[in-house]
């Protein structure tokens, strides 16, 4: 059966997609079971291409729908207990070929050809459904907004140089903000050459980051649903940069927050407090939040809206007069139950120390008034990362035995540690030996994070 679409017209071939919302491709085409796999989810897009919209996959670099410019991309949602629609992961666009990607221009690429108008195509995942029964709830077109598109075109740049430096297998997610460099393959050895280095590189492909994939999807919802069946993000967001034009030329997002932040540099957090009308305690765990929205022209009851869609975490750093960090940085608890049956590659540690952080730095003057010093952003350097493999598999192995007495300990000087962090004593978690033990948490060592701020 021939499809009814224009196909060289993007709104003809979103209505068409559209006729899909509500319904399952089981019940909307005809098709022979054993023609395709469907245990397999990456098979989707190839069904829809095949027998819904019957066109035949190309396989050059442009776009699916080559005469309309539109590429066809699926993806899984999840639905939260409000009622809204999340991503169950990133959107993966397309592999990183390092040999080619390395001979481009962001111009002339062939991520801005494919991508640059998406057909989006997203469904309920439900774990005990077939691909052909998952239910479509969205299907609409998608191009980037001119302030993002800003941002992913430099995320694109900073993936290009560590190619163009010989440093493919250094590549992290978290590099960047909105697209990232994840990695694409069955296992650790689906490796590939790169220009610069005899070093074999994993298999990446580039994606759009789950943080901001949601906020896709949360603005496609609105419009096809409509006001009464608003998408609950539970809280209000602001631009950073309301114009492109607010960059100097060759400025990245991070340069515009560096800039912003410069004036403010010596100012006590009482002078800044006052400064932007700020409302916190002294020992307020927020206060570098709400200073850093007060800087960057964010009104307080709204959040950053670049942070918030590259999933930026906001650290306070507080050195002492001299310069010593006395505190170690800590992350959410180990659960117990849960860590023995993780690979490092899919924990919580692991999703963590991948992002980006955003640190902002205060220390202390000769009269122990705290001072903005500086900010940075960071991301774990891979060689880093390795090492705290070793002590997430080391802590795991001691939870699997029952051993919680000799966790590596900060004095063990490895990159960071394990130690208990509950309200007191009594704060206890379930052991896989039916057993409750204090709770306890990942750390990264004080003195590796003074290393990195200097």
């Amino acid at each position: 059966m021939q499809a009814s679409y224009d196909k060289t017209d993007p709104e003809s071939i979103k209505a068409y997609a559209q006729e899909l919302i509500g319904k399952s491709l089981y019940e909307s085409i005809s098709i022979d079971l054993s023609e395709v796999n469907t245990t397999n989810k990456g098979n989707l897009g190839q069904i829809i291409e095949d027998f819904y919209f019957h066109y035949n996959p190309n396989s050059n670099k442009g776009p699916d729908f080559l005469e309309a410019g539109v590429e066809l991309k699926t993806s899984p949602l999840k639905k939260l207990k409000n009622g809204s629609f999340v991503s169950k992961e990133r959107l993966v666009l397309n592999i990183i070929n390092y040999d080619e990607m390395y001979e481009e221009t962001w111009e002339q690429s062939s991520f801005l050809s494919k991508n640059k108008l998406l057909l989006l195509m997203l469904y309920l995942w439900e774990e005990d459904k077939g691909i052909l029964d998952y239910i479509f709830k969205l299907a609409d077109l998608w191009e980037f907004p001119e302030q993002d598109l800003k941002i992913i075109k430099d995320d694109w740049m900073k993936i290009f140089q560590k190619i163009d430096d010989g440093k493919a297998h250094e590549l992290s997610e978290g590099d960047t903000l909105f697209l990232g460099a994840c990695t694409k393959g069955s296992s650790s050895k689906d490796l590939r050459t790169q220009p610069k280095s005899d070093i074999l590189a994993k298999q990446r492909a580039l994606s759009i980051k789950q943080k901001y994939l949601n906020f896709m999807i949360h603005e496609l919802a609105n419009r096809y649903y409509g006001p009464e069946a608003k998408q609950k993000m539970g809280y209000e967001f602001e631009r950073i940069v309301k114009s492109i034009d607010e960059y100097n030329e060759g400025e990245t997002l991070e340069g515009l927050v560096q800039r912003r932040f410069e004036p403010y540099f010596g100012k006590s957090i009482a002078d800044l407090k006052a400064e932007f009308d700020l409302n916190f305690s002294p020992r307020s765990k927020h206060k570098a939040y709400l200073i850093t929205k007060g800087i960057l022209g964010i009104s307080s009851e709204k959040k950053i809206d670049e942070f918030e869609k590259a999933d930026i975490e906001i650290k306070t750093i507080a050195l002492e007069s001299t310069g010593t960090l006395k505190e170690s940085m800590s992350f959410p608890h180990i659960r117990y139950n849960d860590i023995i049956h993780q690979k490092f590659e899919n924990s919580p540690i692991y999703e963590k120390l991948t992002k980006r952080f955003f640190f902002v730095i205060f220390q202390k003057d000769d009269n122990g008034i705290k001072r903005l010093n500086k900010i940075m952003f960071w991301t774990m350097p891979k060689k880093d990362l390795d090492t705290y493999k070793k002590l997430f598999n080391d802590t795991k192995k001691k939870i699997n035995d029952g051993d919680y007495e000799n966790f590596i300990k900060i004095s063990d000087g490895v990159v960071g540690h394990i130690r208990p962090h509950g309200r007191d004593k009594q704060d206890l978690m379930e052991t896989p030996q039916g057993t409750k033990e204090i709770k306890r948490c990942f750390w990264l060592n004080s003195k590796y994070v003074k290393e990195q701020i200097k």
